[in-house]
């Protein structure tokens, strides 16, 4: 009798379904991409395409589903995704985020996890080991960092966390760099919620040693600490007199207008 096939002999007879398109009969768009693929395999693993194909949409009737709101190389994951049901080598931030927002976005939670998870530890390693990077690869870190930072996602505040907990790896070392001093200009929310971790790690590192060890270490730290923060404040305190005096001025052109 022959041996049942196993899950990986399945996975890859799947991916060479995937891959050479035979027997489909659906096709997928986006930008300049085509995929001929499976309703089968795509209906039994994702709502998403049940709800199109089943429904009486017009994607049923021509047998074509445009995303062309998704990127290319993130709908050939997925696919690959739902097809193997294996998690797809996340080597590059990029790779990460797509697994991440794709997952989400079409109710994938295993894809959308290992994205999360991928994510986070590649943010914070990448943010512990900052004082070890050259310029260029200090000023794709920060980019990163900015961009988590505009983020709206529901696991946002895990994003951040790991950023912070990198960040305050490197300690004093961070705040000394020029570029990190540049990026934190550009974001005092950034800048005010990194001086709040630090602080706090810093106390309770002091509470698990003796006051005495490292002392002018953190004492330099604090003082770094404390000129970031009067820097940030600084600047804050100057952009609100500068919207005041534009609504001051807006009030007097219209006071203006209304006596001629």
């Amino acid at each position: 009798m022959a041996s049942a096939p196993s899950s990986k002999s399945l996975a890859e007879a799947s991916k060479a379904l995937y891959q050479n398109g035979e027997w489909s009969d659906l096709t997928i768009t986006s930008g300049s991409r085509t995929w001929k693929v499976h309703r089968a395999i795509l209906c039994t693993r994702c709502d998403f395409f049940k709800v199109i194909c089943a429904g009486g949409f017009q994607e049923a009737q021509s047998q074509t589903i445009k995303l062309d709101d998704d990127p290319e190389d993130g709908i050939d994951m997925m696919l690959e995704y739902l097809y193997t049901l294996q998690i797809p080598a996340l080597n590059t931030f990029d790779h990460m985020k797509m697994a991440y927002t794709l997952g989400d976005k079409y109710d994938l939670p295993k894809l959308r996890d290992a994205g999360l998870e991928a994510l986070c530890r590649h943010l914070q390693d990448r943010c512990a080991s900052w004082d070890k990077q050259s310029a260029l690869q200090k000023s794709a870190t920060a980019s990163y960092i900015e961009e988590v930072w505009t983020w709206t996602y529901q696991d946002t505040n895990k994003f951040k966390k790991a950023i912070l907990d990198g960040l305050c790896a490197s300690s004093t070392r961070v705040v000394e760099d020029p570029l990190f001093q540049e990026m934190v200009s550009r974001n005092s929310d950034l800048a005010l919620e990194f001086i709040k971790a630090l602080t706090k790690r810093q106390a309770e590192l002091e509470a698990m040693v003796k006051p005495t060890i490292n002392a002018p270490k953190r004492k330099l730290e604090r003082t770094l600490l404390e000129k970031m923060s009067d820097r940030i404040a600084a600047k804050r305190k100057a952009e609100e007199d500068l919207a005041v005096r534009a609504q001051r001025a807006a009030e007097l052109e219209r006071i203006l207008r209304r006596r001629t």
